[in-house]
């Protein structure tokens, strides 16, 4: 289509140009001036478009806080505050959003009043050629008709590329992310055979730096070797690694130096879809879809696949099976629908399905960083049965981040962590004898 019209515009200038290169000229005039026009309008307006998208961007961000802590925004009689927080943002994209009106008016004006004017032009030059006897009343009433159709199809393209630039403004942001390159590849890689994997984990002189916080080093030359169902605590204060470490085993970044070693292979080498099948997380704030129980549980697994008594173990084993098939609070058992974010569940219950849904895949390594520690005393316990049954059972390999005693004391191998390295290494009983930084922390 696009290809058609300056075909078409093309062959009508040709027949301007031989009916007269005079009047040619005008108009020839008037399209560049509408074509450098419209050049410059594209530009602002593609800019202008990629602002206000941002405005609205940051107004939708405003609107959804507030309502998902509605709770926290009455609590503490907030509701002015974000009111005015919403108008001030909302006024800022209505500004941008006139400014833009004001560009598409001016266009339309500058568009009608170019075309009126290259008539005016032709009528005022074809009337001094017709005196002078070189054009006839003819000659000029067909090239008018020529000139009117050039000029509404280039204040059409006008208009398109003008619709066009728009575009690209409100989709910068999604075009570079199109185009962004993952550091983590997401697919290819070799998979170990099922006899060859063991679950162990070693970390060799790891080092690793967020790229938002290049200046800053969480894990610095960090080395540790996890054996086949060994549990190893990793223990010290907020901000010392403890989460890094885990986000590297599961591989969200890679480190800057180092290697991660999965049954005897680099992680950078494997499948990341199969490796991450082998490995489960129970982070501190499970994260639960408003759908069912079941679907919950068995997320990221073909449903086909898992039958009723997988679920059943898997919830036994999580401490959860008693209260999903409790008929007073849950006549639905599994179908139960648990709300936005699991809102229809406690913060207990959430995290024993969270539980759940992590030993249902069967993995070879089992991560649990803090597990327990936003919950309330009677949710800890019944959560933490669970973890102590899976911890006591050594059917996984399991690396716990936890500030819980009991739970510390049975692991085979403590790591203890300060600024990201690792300053003490032993199991409870020894490294009470050395009372350095971990007789420290306990004594706390």
């Amino acid at each position: 289509m696009f290809m058609r019209t300056i075909i078409g515009q093309i062959i009508t200038m040709g027949l301007l140009f031989y009916i007269s290169w005079k009047l040619t000229i005008i108009t020839v005039g008037g399209v560049l001036f509408i074509a450098l026009f419209v050049t410059y309008y594209g530009k602002k307006v593609r800019d202008l478009s990629k602002i206000q998208q941002d405005r609205k961007g940051e107004l939708g961000s405003i609107s959804e806080e507030a309502i998902q802590h509605i709770r926290t925004v009455k609590a503490f009689s907030s509701e002015h505050q974000e009111t005015k927080k919403h108008s001030i943002k909302n006024q800022e994209a209505y500004e941008v959003g006139k400014k833009t009106a004001l560009y598409n008016a001016f266009f339309s004006f500058i568009i009608a009043f170019s075309m009126n004017g290259c008539m005016a032009g032709i009528i005022y030059g074809g009337a001094i050629l017709y005196r002078d006897g070189e054009i006839s009343i003819g000659n000029i009433s067909a090239f008018l008709l020529y000139m009117i159709q050039l000029l509404i199809n280039f204040s059409i393209l006008g208009v398109v590329f003008g619709n066009v630039y728009k575009m690209l403004g409100a989709s910068d942001k999604i075009i570079a992310i199109m185009k962004h390159l993952p550091i983590v590849n997401s697919r290819g890689g070799s998979i170990i055979p099922d006899d060859k994997v063991t679950g162990e984990i070693e970390l060799k002189n790891v080092t690793f730096r967020y790229p938002t916080k290049a200046d800053v080093t969480v894990s610095d030359d960090v080395c540790l070797t996890v054996k086949q169902n060994q549990v190893v605590a990793l223990v010290g204060q907020s901000g010392c690694g403890k989460t890094s470490l885990v986000n590297l085993i599961l591989r969200m970044y890679d480190p800057i130096e180092g290697q991660i070693m999965f049954s005897g292979h680099d992680i950078k080498d494997l499948d990341p879809k199969w490796y991450k099948k082998q490995i489960a997380l129970v982070a501190q704030e499970p994260v639960l879809f408003s759908t069912t129980i079941r679907e919950n549980i068995c997320y990221g697994l073909d449903n086909s696949t898992v039958t009723e008594a997988d679920m059943d173990l898997a919830c036994k084993q999580s401490n959860c099976y008693d209260f999903i098939h409790d008929m007073t609070m849950f006549p639905d058992g599994y179908d139960t629908l648990v709300g936005e974010k699991g809102v229809k569940l406690s913060g207990g219950q959430k995290q024993r399905v969270a539980i759940a849904r992590a030993l249902i895949r069967k993995p070879k390594v089992l991560l649990l960083d803090e597990a327990t520690s936003a919950l309330d005393a009677e949710s800890e316990h019944l959560v933490q049965q669970a973890l102590d049954g899976l911890i006591k059972s050594g059917e996984q390999t399991i690396i716990v981040i936890a500030h819980r005693f009991s739970t510390i004391r049975d692991a085979d191998k403590i790591v203890v962590m300060k600024a990201g390295k690792i300053e003490e290494v032993g199991n409870h009983g020894e490294l009470m004898e050395k009372a350095g930084a971990y007789k420290k922390l306990i004594s706390r």
